[in-house]
């Protein structure tokens, strides 16, 4: 393409020409990915916490290129809360499906499963914010590194309102769980515990390939906050986001 303003062959990349600095246009990934697009007019003052949390998904670069500049604790820490939360309430729905034949062995298997959730709560929720943690310093370091980070604050903030995706994600799982009751015959103890840890796994299997999958759309939500601090391209910030993003989850496969 030839710039409209000297007539100077340049890249279809390319937003201004080098030649006489003329704005062209928008990055290809602009152009093919509408959700990146630049905002017009950024709002100078924060976005409402609520409409962070709810138009973060549909309106992707006005609300995270605004917190980038405006961080808060509150919506990462409502996020992370639900996240523990929702965890929890799925396992413990998968757990309240299961039905011994045997009354003595349902009595011990209800009671010890109520503990269980207590205990799961807890836990799920103090892995939620280390988790915030973790993946928040996974994005800050290497930009801090290079010497184009931002604060600390502005990326807890948010990896914490991106993942709102996840918390809508595990209402999936929660779905899938409202019909499949399993009965369990008498048999051997042994046999039972086979059983119970087999369909435990394949809940445990369902909860991490969709947290999986939007985790992959965690890193797409975070381009614009990523290239409103670092002021680098679209497109470097996209691949950056998702080669940082695809460390998290090694990172938290490991644990």
């Amino acid at each position: 393409m030839r710039c409209p303003n000297c007539n100077f062959k340049v890249s279809p990349d390319e937003v201004n020409c080098p030649s006489c600095g003329a704005k062209i246009g928008e990055e290809t990934i602009e152009r093919l990915l509408p959700l990146l697009k630049k905002p017009p007019e950024e709002p100078a003052s924060p976005l409402p916490i609520y409409y962070r949390l709810l138009a973060g998904i549909i309106k992707p670069s006005v609300v995270f290129s605004n917190i980038a500049i405006s961080p808060d604790p509150v919506g990462p820490f409502i996020v992370a809360f639900l996240n523990g939360f929702l965890l929890t309430v799925y396992f413990s729905s998968v757990l309240n499906k299961i039905f011994f034949m045997d009354m003595f062995s349902l009595l011990v298997f209800k009671s010890m499963s109520s503990l269980l959730s207590v205990e799961l709560f807890y836990i799920n929720i103090t892995f939620a914010f280390l988790e915030l943690v973790l993946v928040s310093f996974l994005y800050w370091l290497p930009f801090k590194l290079l010497g184009r980070g931002g604060k600390f604050n502005s990326f807890i903030s948010m990896v914490g309102y991106a993942y709102v995706l996840v918390v809508l994600g595990e209402l999936f799982p929660i779905a899938s769980t409202s019909g499949s009751v399993i009965f369990m015959p008498k048999m051997l103890p042994l046999l039972q515990l086979l059983i119970l840890q087999l369909h435990l796994y394949s809940a445990w299997v369902l909860g991490k390939n969709t947290k999986l999958v939007c985790l992959l759309g965690v890193a797409f939500m975070l381009t614009p906050g990523i290239r409103k601090i670092t002021k680098l391209s679209t497109s470097l910030s996209l691949v950056s986001s998702y080669v940082i993003m695809s460390i998290a989850i090694i990172f938290l496969a490991g644990i």
